[in-house]
């Protein structure tokens, strides 16, 4: 059945929704059934839309709804959607008609690659923005086009969501994920652990990087004086982190000993521990650093399963917030955060402990066109230690984790996932451990 056939039709009744539904009639005639399409080529579909709404034989939500039946193939709406014969903004017009059942709508975006038109249709009715001041954005956010301008955006809330078309950060400008992972060990105190570094998803038609993201983990907190309390250090929180085959995080660094053996806080991953404290009186007393907060994994065997995870968790959030659809089964997005670093202990007026740095967070970026001149890192912090006063050394958290997932790779920058280094204690035997490097990379999908 050609699209000619369905123009002359059009042309040849003066009333054109006869016109139309003898097209459709014949599309299936053998089946009997008006609604299955299936002898028609998707682009002529697609042509046949796009001829109605061009000159208002039809709408967008008569197409909608005639999509919407269940004799039409998820596949095959997909396939009439997605022809180059039918624009974006049509294909968008009808996939936000409330004639589209959620349900349908949900397999249909989900069925749909993950490409530019997908992105498309997802935000443009949402506004762009251009920074003109630092700014702290939480939670899940959604632009037309994003530029940070030369500003630095702070990504707050757990995980941070950016869906967008376009994201330009320029040079000097930094897109910074705040440290909302596990909590450092004695989180407030004054040798606290650093906490870990926090979740930052990125899903986008283009990302132009010349400036740099990050979801680094915190630094522990250095000895700037004595303390009167006396005491072992408090473990950091536990992270959770998503990786794919046998992908790891880096190790937490131990904190330091001090000149007895085994009370330094121990690195997990990927939180520091904390250094040990040294009490003297009649007799030495050491006390225990906190150890490093350990961590938990969601594993994925493939890249493209990850993929397709956090696109449909994409597709999801819009249709229930911007489009106003409420499927029956929806799937958030993957939560991952860094390991809080162990607390350093306390030994009153003698020496105390420098506190584990945070582990590096997680930096998942879902990307059509990636073009990466800057950096992209999600690394532990330092370890704390002797800032004016008896301390040893805390260990730095471990490395995190930075997945970019492309389509079309222009150019790949700097991706980096390195381990704190180990806090500065006030002899060099008493320093803390370095952590050791997460996982760093882009993969086409």
């Amino acid at each position: 059945m050609s699209w000619l056939y369905w123009y002359t039709k059009c042309k040849q009744y003066r009333d054109p929704r006869r016109a139309v539904g003898d097209a459709m009639a014949r599309l299936d005639s053998a089946a009997a059934d008006v609604y299955k399409l299936k002898v028609a080529a998707p682009d002529d579909v697609a042509r046949f839309i796009s001829y109605t709404i061009r000159n208002n034989l039809m709408s967008a939500d008569d197409w909608a709804a005639i999509l919407d039946v269940t004799q039409i193939g998820v596949d095959f709406a997909v396939s009439v959607l997605s022809s180059p014969y039918l624009s974006p903004d049509l294909a968008t017009n009808i996939i936000k008609s409330p004639q589209l059942s959620a349900d349908k709508t949900q397999a249909i975006l989900y069925t749909m690659p993950f490409s530019d038109l997908l992105v498309y249709i997802l935000t443009r009715d949402v506004a762009s923005v251009t920074l003109n001041a630092n700014a702290t954005f939480k939670g899940v956010n959604i632009f037309n086009t994003l530029n940070l301008n030369g500003y630095t955006y702070t990504a707050d809330g757990q995980p941070h969501v950016i869906i967008a078309k376009e994201i330009y950060i320029p040079s000097a400008s930094v897109l910074a994920k705040t440290a909302t992972g596990g909590a450092g060990g004695g989180v407030g105190n004054p040798l606290a652990g650093g906490n870990g570094g926090g979740g930052l998803i990125i899903v986008c038609s283009r990302l132009n990087n010349t400036g740099q993201i990050s979801a680094n983990g915190d630094n522990g907190k250095s000895v700037t004086s004595s303390t009167g309390s006396i005491r072992n250090g408090y473990s950091g929180k536990n992270g959770v982190f998503i990786l794919v085959g046998t992908d790891a995080v880096g190790n937490g660094g131990n904190g330091s000993d001090s000149d007895a053996g085994a009370y330094g806080g121990v690195g997990d991953k990927n939180g520091g521990g904390g250094g040990a404290g040294r009490y003297v009186s009649s007799t030495v007393t050491y006390y225990y650093g906190g150890a490093g907060g350990g961590s938990s994994v969601v594993s994925y065997q493939t890249y493209v399963a990850l993929a397709e995870t956090v696109k449909r968790a994409t597709v999801d959030w819009v249709l229930v917030n911007v489009f106003k659809k409420t499927p029956s089964m929806t799937i958030a997005f993957p939560n991952a955060y860094g390991s809080g670093g162990g607390e350093g202990a306390y030994a009153s007026g003698w020496t105390n402990g420098g506190g584990g740095g945070g582990g590096g967070g997680e930096v998942i970026i879902l990307c059509v066109n990636f073009n990466n001149a800057g950096t992209i890192v999600a690394n532990g912090g330092s370890g704390g230690g002797d800032a004016g006063a008896s301390a040893t050394g805390g260990g730095g958290g471990g490395g995190g984790v930075v997945y970019v997932l492309y389509k079309n790779l222009l150019s790949l920058g700097t991706l980096d996932a390195q381990g704190g280094s180990g806090g500065k204690g006030s002899f060099t035997s008493w320093n803390g451990k370095s952590g050791t490097a997460g996982i760093a990379k882009a993969v086409a999908i």
